[in-house]
């Protein structure tokens, strides 16, 4: 699994129109530093678009559902 900084990365894996509730596919690996791991082989449903992305999208709709340092 990839990591990312959320701080600084729009990823769909990480908004909140993807459609993963639970964040099964996300989990903090450094979250103090905003280091984030996730599954980018995954696709899920857009609220947004209205079709199915894959995490490693991007989005200008980006809005982040983790708490950012």
């Amino acid at each position: 699994m990839p990591i990312i900084n959320v701080k600084k990365c729009k990823m769909c894996a990480f908004c909140i129109n993807w459609d993963d509730p639970d964040n099964r596919l996300i989990s903090p690996s450094t979250p103090e530093n905003n280091l984030w791991d996730y599954d980018n082989y995954a696709n899920k449903m857009c609220s947004e678009k209205g079709s199915e992305v894959n995490a490693s999208s991007y989005c200008n709709k980006y809005r982040c559902k983790v708490i950012i340092n």
